[in-house]
């Protein structure tokens, strides 16, 4: 078995241009075949006979028999991998094999792969070029190993085979090859870094006449979300619904926390948005998981991948690697059509259309604009309790915003003016590359 380690080699992976390169480089020997061919047949013009043609026949049964072999070839070239979908936390090693497998007894002289792993965002990843040959009836192992230094979902595995003849000329590519997933879980610290504060939580509660419906006390119902126990299922209604649906108990209504992830980020460099989706993501989490043990009734609110608000209860680290695979990618701000209806305003605003909605409110995000300071206003003025967290980028602190320009400074300042004037809390967080989330500076009414 081959070990192949691909740590710290990020290059940009550019199918179509390498494709691209790979079919001039066939068509060039598919020339010079040609030219070969033709200066055979010069004995064959000058001194004719069997001798004459023997140069010209050998090579036409040399280029047949090689195009049989290759064609068997293709037939008998299989993929395997020992997994579908490897699952580690951040700052892990993510390790799995890989094996090509040659099932004709026919040996293949030489062939060709890429190793990769995906990277962060679309079109970027780590990949290296592998060439070896296969004995009839044999196989060929490698191991693909990574760090994986940010939350996400990745695919990694062996694509673009190409197999070659025997005359090394011509070669047939198998583009799809073997893929495995790797689902980067998030490092939740708890409370040591990110600590939620029981006492705001309780001062505005709910207080919500009990219902009682087949022995259980209860204030009303919803959709069942990701998490729920099976044990709060209202069964005769979800009967009669397209969906389960969830019992609210009247202790949970008292002290019920929406957490709202805000997946758009600023503008700014490129490099710096995984850093900031990691802390958006652990911090969003951390405040989950200090609610869940104290038997607070929460959710988490954002966008996923089909462009659609979802609402999940995750219990802990098991349900972790659904929701990562439903969170969106960071988006940048610098398309504002690609914000409309995905920022954390556009979430605070329909959250607040919901029948069910919470009274405690914790966003988490990584800008702040003047739609956001508003709406978090209006939910203070519905005798809401909401509370915000401000992911900065990393090396960066919330008395200097290196990363603003002056305009941006002012506008960010005067929205956080604002939004201590009505008394509703807000955090500094900046995201760091020694993967830790660091409290700055906690603002407090």
């Amino acid at each position: 078995m081959t070990t192949l380690s691909l740590l710290q080699r990020n290059i940009r992976i550019q199918n179509t241009g390498r494709a691209a390169v790979a079919g001039d480089h066939v068509l060039l020997r598919a020339a010079g075949a040609m030219i070969l061919l033709a200066i055979s047949a010069i004995p064959a013009y000058y001194a004719g006979g069997f001798y004459g043609y023997l140069p010209s026949l050998t090579l036409l049964v040399l280029y047949g028999v090689s195009t049989l072999h290759l064609m068997i070839l293709w037939k008998g070239i299989h993929f395997e991998t020992e997994v579908t979908d490897l699952v580690c936390e951040r700052g892990e090693l993510a390790s799995a094999a890989v094996k090509i497998r040659n099932d004709s007894w026919l040996p293949c002289i030489k062939l060709s792969a890429e190793l990769y792993i995906g990277g962060f965002f679309s079109g970027e990843g780590t990949a290296a070029a592998k060439t070896l040959g296969l004995e009839g009836k044999s196989d060929a192992a490698f191991v693909i190993s990574s760090e994986m230094k940010h939350i996400g979902v990745y695919k990694a595995g062996i694509r673009n085979l190409r197999i070659y003849d025997l005359t090394g000329v011509f070669c047939i590519r198998i583009q799809d090859g073997v893929t495995f997933g790797i689902t980067v879980l998030p490092k939740v610290k708890g409370g040591n870094v990110v600590r939620l504060d029981e006492r705001r939580l309780t001062e505005s509660q709910n207080v919500s006449q009990k219902a009682v419906s087949d022995g259980f006390d209860y204030t009303g119902v919803r959709e069942y979300a990701l998490g729920d126990s099976m044990k709060r299922i209202h069964w005769k209604l979800s009967a009669h619904s397209s969906d389960y649906m969830t019992k609210i108990t009247e202790s949970s209504r008292k002290s019920d926390l929406a957490v709202i992830l805000d997946l758009v980020s600023i503008p700014g460099e490129q490099k710096m948005l995984p850093w900031m989706y990691d802390s958006l993501v652990e911090t969003a989490l951390s405040l989950i998981e200090q609610a869940a043990a104290r038997e607070i009734e929460y959710a988490l609110f954002f966008v996923g991948r089909d462009k659609e608000l979802h609402r999940v209860c995750p219990r802990g680290q098991q349900d972790y690697p659904d929701l990562i695979r439903i969170l969106p990618a960071l988006i940048g701000t610098r398309s504002i059509t690609a914000m409309d209806g995905m920022d954390g305003a556009a979430i605070l605003d329909k959250e607040k259309q919901l029948s069910n909605r919470s009274t405690n409110l914790i966003l988490c995000t990584s800008h702040v604009t003047d739609r956001l300071t508003w709406e978090l206003i209006s939910a203070k003025k519905q005798q809401r309790n909401p509370e915000l967290y401000y992911i900065l980028p990393p090396g960066t602190r919330g008395e200097t915003d290196g990363h603003l320009d002056h305009r941006a400074k002012r506008k960010k300042q005067s929205n956080l003016t604002i939004l201590e004037e009505y008394g509703i809390r807000y955090h500094w967080i900046a995201s760091e590359d020694e993967k830790t989330i660091t409290p700055e500076v906690s603002q407090s009414i």
